[in-house]
């Protein structure tokens, strides 16, 4: 759910967002744990501040999980066609870039893996698939 609701504030113009989210979807967003298309989206879409621990003692019934609330600064408004298409690119884990880009028609020589991209480089990926 927290995937879908990001992904939906990175469509919507907004001056600003407080969420509470869980801690681990959270280190995912900053990118802190691995490479994950939603944290190459949401970084690239918002600026993100953490503002506080919410540990899991704090609610009745307590839930498996801790979480923590974040600041989401809008960046810039996304289309869903550029959430769509990194989403798809990240369907292509395992392989390389040239491999992946095969896929769409497009000729490319570079060998890395998407691990070995930034996140700029990722967007700069997906808008050439939307544009070809």
């Amino acid at each position: 759910m927290s995937k879908v609701s990001i992904e939906w504030l990175l469509q919507k113009k907004i001056t600003r967002a407080v969420v509470m989210v869980q801690k681990e979807f959270a280190e995912k967003l900053t990118g802190n744990r691995e490479h994950k298309a939603i944290s190459i989206l949401a970084n690239y879409g918002f600026e993100i501040k953490f503002l506080m621990n919410v540990k899991k003692s704090n609610f009745y019934p307590p839930p498996k999980v801790d979480s923590v609330v974040i600041l989401l600064k809008p960046k810039k408004v996304l289309p869903k066609v550029l959430i769509s298409t990194v989403n798809e690119i990240f369907s292509f884990r395992r392989k390389t870039v040239r491999n992946i880009l095969k896929h769409f028609d497009i000729t490319f020589t570079s060998k890395k893996r998407l691990d070995d991209l930034s996140g700029d480089e990722i967007i700069k990926i997906a808008k050439k698939i939307i544009r070809n």
